[in-house]
């Protein structure tokens, strides 16, 4: 994960607009409430702020995977990011269908070979993982849509 607090901005924005589609719009994971609390998720941008919510959550649980993947899952709104920033794909974001379930068949298929032992998964999201990314780690802001109000207190 070599050069990971430089580029965070543009992995969680590249994850964002790479899971957007498919999880928030197609499947529309993130407004069924069988999957989780609704998160009203209609935009790329609102996507990329949950996915940095995700991985920097302190309540999130974090693993390293097998081929330098990671892996944060928020119990909460029951959802899964895996960055896999040294692939030409930087991973996903999506709600899995059972809680919890994917996060842990992830870590069972990333044994160890030699030792078949699992990856440890820590609370903290990726910070327990990184301790030396706290501080480092930032979003390039959005700026706001700029508003103008007339004298009766609406927007134009």
């Amino acid at each position: 994960m070599r050069g990971m607090p430089e580029h965070f901005s543009d992995l969680v924005q590249e994850v964002a607009e790479k899971s957007f589609i498919k999880h928030a719009v197609r499947l529309a994971e993130f407004d069924n409430p069988l999957l989780g609390p609704p998160l009203q998720i209609e935009t790329p941008a609102q996507l990329a702020r949950h996915v940095r919510h995700v991985l920097l959550n302190p309540l999130s649980v974090a693993a390293k995977l097998s081929d330098n993947r990671v892996a944060c899952y928020d119990h909460y709104s029951n959802t899964l990011v895996v960055l896999t920033p040294d692939a030409k794909r930087p991973g996903t974001c999506y709600r899995p269908d059972a809680t919890g379930t994917t996060f842990q068949k992830l870590l069972e298929d990333s044994r160890d070979a030699q030792s078949q032992k699992r990856p440890q998964a820590f609370l903290g999201g990726l910070y327990a993982l990184f301790p030396a990314w706290r501080g480092q780690l930032q979003m390039a802001e959005e700026k706001p849509a700029a508003q103008t109000q007339l004298s009766s207190g609406k927007p134009d």
